[in-house]
């Protein structure tokens, strides 16, 4: 009896999986496309200390490059642990959870990265607790751009795109984002968008303090002094 039962879970999860691979074949023509950053008022993709980096689909061997690649400090890539590529492209964790890991070359300039991470999920949803940026754990804001529920022969499944925002992350040669998405879920589409925000250069950052402190005494005399006395300079 036991011998049936796995045999009975390996049939059912075969084709659970074909029925994931046949959604995901069909759901790029449905779904919505993932946003630019200048959609949010954040900075503009193509501007200098920018990167880009698209993935529209995933294939062997592993790791594996960008589709689309705008970044001039190196090529960036994406692999998984527990999971594997499927005929549809994607990165599918069959009898477990995966880990995905996304390695980008960054500036390493002074300054820190901003990053605009976006991924489109068919079946299990990743874990959004699990998501770190260079080791940090945490994001500083989430929002989920479409929702596309489809039929399978296993009930409802869940076509997700959410996007994912990290500041302050500090530059360097390169950082890895990672996260956890649980037993049957593929990930089909990942997008990173990165932003240097350089630090004031030392004069800079002088002039502008002189500047303020400059203001506030302006505003200290001004309401020291007593109304229609004029002021001697």
């Amino acid at each position: 009896m036991l011998t049936l039962n796995r045999a009975t879970s390996r049939r059912a999860g075969a084709a659970l999986l074909v029925q994931i691979m046949l959604l995901t074949l069909t759901a790029g023509t449905v779904s919505a496309a993932f946003i630019a950053p200048q959609d949010y008022s954040m900075w503009t993709r193509g501007d200098a200390e920018t990167t880009y980096q698209f993935w529209d689909g995933f294939q062997n061997p592993l790791p594996d490059g960008p589709d689309v690649d705008q970044n001039a400090n190196g090529v960036a890539t994406t692999t998984t642990t527990g999971g594997m590529v499927i005929g549809s492209a994607s990165l599918y964790s069959p009898g477990g959870p995966q880990t995905l890991d996304i390695t980008i070359p960054d500036f390493n300039q002074a300054g820190t990265t901003s990053v605009l991470l976006q991924v489109k999920t068919t079946g299990s949803e990743l874990d959004p607790a699990s998501l770190s940026f260079g080791g940090t754990l945490g994001y500083a804001y989430t929002h989920e751009i479409s929702r596309i529920t489809e039929s399978s022969g296993f009930g409802p499944v869940q076509t997700v795109e959410t996007l994912f925002t990290f500041h302050g992350l500090p530059t360097s040669s390169a950082f890895v984002i990672s996260f956890s998405a649980p037993v049957h879920s593929s990930v089909q589409r990942i997008a990173v968008d990165t932003n240097l925000v350089p630090v004031p250069e030392p004069g800079t950052a002088t002039l502008f303090g002189l500047g303020l402190a400059g203001l506030a005494a302006s505003r200290h005399r001004r309401a020291s002094t007593p109304r229609g006395i004029p002021v001697h300079r």
